[in-house]
């Protein structure tokens, strides 16, 4: 049992859906079944599982028919209503389109179909405040930020230093950028630094494009299209909340995945914290970490 949340409410839902999968599921129904508002719910579970609320559960309620019509003496007819189909027509147009034939077809083929398991929330790293989602694998094309470079040692890490000059050049410095492309995100970037092995250069800023006007002292960065690894940090606080704790936990993941997925032990720079606070409010915030790949297997 989890006292993230976060995690509770994705896990009630879940459980919802499957103790009443034969019922006609809203999101406004499991939402107010769970004391939680449907889109906060619905913000959640996506971001959580990587499935919207609704696909989950019509996934789930097709793979129950599917189930039934290989199990069961159960007419086609009977299975649609049972599940909340009002006609058969609705039932057979829905799960043509979920397994590529017709129930009737499938019950008298011998033709195997995916299905969709109970949603597993065991992939989640369960934080006190806070959680790490499944990392996926994304590509991103070639961009540009405008920011400020600092160099950031080993031990000032350690003393915060990362998110007090990311707080600082969001809340204040950014504003002095004409015409950012995205205002309301933030980028985080580390580079090696080579002139000094203890320690790291670490560019805060945000997206632009050749409308941009940087003022004096700033500067651009230009990053490659790539693929990435992306981790998602999820919290229930507000975006200016987000501590060097919190970069820790995300980054100490990251290099145990990296390792035991991947065969990789060295630190891999170019990497960046990437959060939208257009998707954050006092009691939410996501904060994702891409890691490059190049063209990783």
């Amino acid at each position: 049992m989890t006292n993230n949340p976060i995690i509770a409410y994705v896990e009630s839902a879940i459980n919802y859906i499957e103790e009443n999968i034969d019922q006609a599921l809203t999101a406004d129904l499991i939402a107010t079944e769970n004391m939680i508002s449907k889109s906060h719910l619905q913000r959640i579970f996506k971001t959580v599982t990587g499935q919207s609320l609704m696909d989950y559960v019509r996934s789930r309620k097709l793979s129950r028919c599917l189930v039934e019509l290989i199990d069961s003496d159960l007419t086609v007819v009977d299975i649609a209503l049972k599940y909340g189909y009002d006609y058969e027509q609705s039932f057979s147009r829905a799960f043509k389109s979920k397994f590529g034939i017709s129930p009737h077809f499938f019950r008298n083929s011998t033709i195997g179909a995916n299905i969709t398991p109970k949603m597993d929330l065991s992939f989640i790293i369960d934080l006190k405040d806070s959680l790490i989602a499944k990392p996926k694998f994304v590509k991103l094309p070639a961009f540009q930020i405008g920011g400020i470079t600092h160099r950031v040692t080993i031990k000032e890490k350690f003393k915060n230093k990362p998110t007090d000059i990311g707080h600082e050049f969001f809340y204040n410095k950014r504003l002095l950028i004409d015409k950012p492309k995205n205002p309301t995100v933030y980028y985080g970037y580390t580079m090696e630094d080579f002139e000094r092995e203890e320690s790291s250069k670490y560019f805060t800023g945000v997206e632009i494009d050749e409308h941009t006007i940087l003022p004096e002292g700033f500067q651009c960065i230009d990053i490659a299209e790539n693929n990435y690894i992306m981790f998602k940090l999820i919290g229930n606080f507000p975006a200016s909340e987000i501590t060097w704790k919190h970069l820790d936990e995300i980054w100490t993941f990251r290099d145990f995945y990296m390792e035991k997925y991947h065969g990789i032990t060295e630190r891999i720079y170019g990497y960046f914290e990437y959060i939208d606070e257009t998707v954050c409010d006092d009691n939410y915030c996501e904060l994702d970490l891409y890691v490059p790949i190049g063209n990783i297997n």
